[in-house]
């Protein structure tokens, strides 16, 4: 195996899949890898937090770990990438267990593939 196929990127793309559908939408979510300096950061500033809810503490990581946001919208109106929408997308349990299984998996951030 040449090393080279084993680096990684401090970001990806996932493509949401559609929860009606099983098949991609056109909704897209750029996080941070779990070993970027984003994440890091990210997860000191989540540990500071005082609340006892584990949703809540879910939900503000990956707020802090995602770059940005395509192809959402809310009531036919198209949403943009700010803080305020993408809390809004993790609302859903469906949103946060994507995000979720996409950054645990390191595969999704390779380089070469």
């Amino acid at each position: 195996m040449d090393i080279k196929n084993l680096a990684t990127a401090d970001f990806a793309v996932l493509e949401l899949k559609d929860p009606n559908t099983g098949l991609k939408s056109d909704a897209t979510i750029t996080l941070y890898s779990h070993l970027s300096k984003e994440f890091n950061k990210a997860r000191k500033e989540v540990m500071k937090l005082t609340s006892l809810d584990e949703v809540y503490f879910q939900t503000e990581l990956l707020v802090k770990i995602t770059k940005e946001i395509k192809g959402f919208t809310e009531n036919g109106e198209h949403l943009e990438s700010n803080e305020d929408n993408i809390r809004k997308i993790y609302q859903s349990n469906y949103t946060r267990d994507q995000a979720d299984m996409f950054i645990s998996s390191i595969s999704n951030f390779f380089l070469n593939t």
